[in-house]
């Protein structure tokens, strides 16, 4: 039962011109609708290989170009770009305000403590007599509003 193959016929519902012989060949043929998707997905896979293939070799020219541009791209000192330029600059004035500002604050504080210094020791030596204090005090007092001002 199984053994025995179907044969397909193909009966037209309209009067067709083919030739027996083409009629033959198609019913003898293998090829069926599964075997047609297969070779599709075959082809689409070869394609798509290929197509990553090229994408991978164009990727490693590029990767290879960046890394030789890179290699050559200019070392410390050697600044193209005017605008890179400019901001390091801008940056070095700001630095450079900056640590002024900060030596000048350190100064302050410094000279601060000193005549802190100089009121703490003149109040401990006169620690019965506080009036005799009062130069001292007057400059801690004038430093301390120039520092906070």
């Amino acid at each position: 039962m199984g053994a025995s193959q179907s044969k397909r016929t193909f009966v037209p519902d309209v009067p067709v011109a083919f030739s027996q012989d083409l009629i033959e060949s198609l019913e003898d043929t293998p090829e069926t609708d599964f075997s047609r998707v297969q070779d599709k997905a075959l082809k689409l896979e070869q394609s798509v290989a290929a197509e990553l293939e090229s994408l991978s070799g164009q990727a490693k020219e590029l990767v290879l170009s960046a890394w030789n541009d890179a290699d050559s791209a200019p070392v410390k000192g050697e600044i193209v770009s005017p605008a890179v330029l400019k901001d390091i600059t801008t940056l070095k004035d700001a630095i450079s305000s900056h640590k002024a500002a900060a030596e000048a604050k350190a100064e302050t504080g410094k000279t601060f403590n000193e005549h802190r210094e100089k009121l703490i020791k003149c109040l401990q030596t006169n620690d019965r007599r506080p009036l005799v204090c009062l130069a001292e005090f007057n400059e801690f007092k004038d430093k301390l509003e120039s520092t906070l001002a």
